[in-house]
């Protein structure tokens, strides 16, 4: 049983890492005419999830050992991941990403809240914003 979860968290750790990576792709924003920003707190759960499933890979792995580490550990793990370093990452990404937007204008219109997702469209200029809003429009 170990063994599966091991491989669980190594397949949820690789996708969640992706994810991460494109976040880090968007700290370095080029010249792309449009760019969707992930809510804050999308983002969070997405570093929140590569790190706790590192420190689970670990977990599994010392456990395949015989060497686990206690419970108690793996709790102050996750509780720190959760609230101190996931945070500050965060927030450093969300202000590299908007510091490298003062040239870009919000689409209102593309801007998607709801109880799971939320993000933010941000084009090169107006014209792009109403080019996106047709496209949107016209795969509806």
């Amino acid at each position: 049983m170990i063994t599966f979860k091991l491989i669980i968290s190594i397949f949820g750790f690789i996708y969640l890492s992706s994810i991460a990576g494109e976040y880090y792709a968007l700290m370095q924003i080029g010249s792309e005419e449009y760019v969707v920003i992930d809510g804050a707190l999308n983002v969070w759960a997405t570093y929140s999830g590569c790190f706790i499933l590192t420190y689970l890979i670990y977990y599994y792995f010392m456990s395949l050992k015989d060497k686990e580490p206690s419970p108690k550990q793996l709790n102050y793990a996750v509780l720190i991941i959760a609230v101190i370093i996931s945070p500050l990452l965060t927030l450093s990404t969300y202000t590299i990403i908007h510091n490298n937007l003062n040239d870009y204008v919000k689409c209102n219109s593309l801007n998607k809240w709801s109880s799971r997702y939320s993000s933010s469209t941000y084009a090169i200029s107006k014209e792009v914003c109403m080019t996106l809003v047709t496209d949107r429009k016209n795969k509806l």
